[in-house]
């Protein structure tokens, strides 16, 4: 008998020491579930300007969000929202994000989506979202990892010199880090306008040169006609007082 109790116990030892041995409750046809569900999680992020009170720094709506002077109790702002899709009862959601992380189950979601803000639009956050399976019989290895980026805000944007322009540092946000001053954005445009009046100049001088032949003879018909209509105008009016 106590050779039979000593087995049993080092079986059970084994077993919990062993979590390889517990997930075999987890067959086949339920991880497939689970990797499929976990496939159908999506993270999505949306750049929103909103309207908030200044006394109380929240949200409100029915305000047109926009430029509000100093007198005004609103403030416009911009914020981005980080949504997570299809998360079912199956899984949990590990939120990394620096040094923070957060577990976001199906009972925090509004029917499977979870939302977020991110309020500090003048930095670019980096998320990781790893899926796991809430089965304790299933419980391993992530099914499924999202990475994800929110873009900041860039202040060279707001430069005239980046009006109606499309180069990679006018953005109004951005995923990436911008190694340029606005000095040398100024410069750059600067540049840009000279090469474009000398552009225009030389294309001016090479349509001269390259059609004054026709202009200049097209002058001499033009004040030609002119002449002759003039002439022919002259003679019948001088015609029409002698009879």
């Amino acid at each position: 008998m106590k050779k039979r109790g000593y087995f049993i116990s080092l079986i059970l030892a084994i077993l919990m020491l062993c979590p390889n041995t517990v997930l075999a409750a987890c067959d086949y046809s339920e991880q497939v579930k689970l990797s499929s569900e976990a496939a159908n999680v999506r993270a999505e992020y949306e750049v929103k300007n909103i309207t908030i009170d200044r006394e109380t720094m929240k949200e409100v709506t029915g305000v047109n969000a926009g430029e509000f002077n100093q007198d005004s109790p609103y403030l416009s702002t911009w914020v981005v929202d980080v949504s997570l899709y299809n998360i079912t009862d199956n899984l949990y959601v590990h939120l990394t994000e620096n040094n923070y992380t957060d577990d976001i189950y199906y009972e925090d979601t509004d029917d499977g989506v979870y939302t977020f803000r991110v309020d500090d639009v003048d930095n670019i956050h980096e998320y990781s979202f790893e899926i796991y399976a809430t089965d304790s019989n299933c419980v391993g290895s992530a099914l499924r990892s999202i990475k994800m980026k929110t873009p900041k805000y860039n202040p060279l944007h707001d430069l005239s010199a980046c009006l109606d322009s499309n180069e990679y540092y006018c953005q109004m946000f951005v995923d990436y880090e911008i190694n340029i001053s606005e000095s040398d954005v100024l410069k750059r445009y600067s540049e840009q306008e000279t090469q474009h009046s000398e552009a225009v100049e030389d294309s001016a001088e090479n349509f001269w040169e390259k059609n004054k032949n026709i202009i200049i003879i097209s002058g001499i018909v033009i004040l030609g006609l002119g002449a002759a209509t003039f002439v022919v105008i002259t003679i019948t009016r001088k015609k029409s007082r002698v009879i």
